[in-house]
């Protein structure tokens, strides 16, 4: 991480849906998540004076493997419903996120747990 007074470097932590929203039986998933977008504020004002922002990002469903469920045609449908954009994420919805807030655009944006969720759970 660089000290810079122009320039900034930049954390970005994952987190999920699961911090805000009751998703399954993942309590303890959900407990981490919910200590990531604590510890995130906490690090961007420990770390501002350096220059370095820290930042989450939250995603909700994804078809990855650790959301297996929507390879099921049960959860393939189920999950939609859930969400006002309706259609399940892929890896680069959230990756482009993720480079919006390593970027210099994002210059002015710390402490802050984006989610990036499709609008689940409104």
């Amino acid at each position: 991480m660089r000290r810079s007074s122009s320039l900034t470097s930049s954390i970005i932590f994952t987190s999920s849906l699961a911090a805000r929203a009751a998703v399954g039986n993942l309590l303890a998933y959900a407990a981490t998540k919910g200590a990531i977008d604590t510890l995130v504020k906490h690090f961007a004002v420990t770390l501002g004076s350096r220059n370095i922002r820290v930042n989450a990002v939250a995603p909700g469903v994804v078809e990855t493997d650790m959301s297996n469920f929507t390879k099921a045609e049960e959860g393939r449908d189920a999950t939609p419903d859930m969400q006002a954009l309706k259609r399940i994420a892929q890896p680069d919805d959230i990756a482009g996120a993720i480079a919006f807030l390593a970027s210099n655009e994002a210059r002015w944006i710390t402490g802050d747990t984006q989610q990036v969720d499709g609008g689940s759970k409104l």
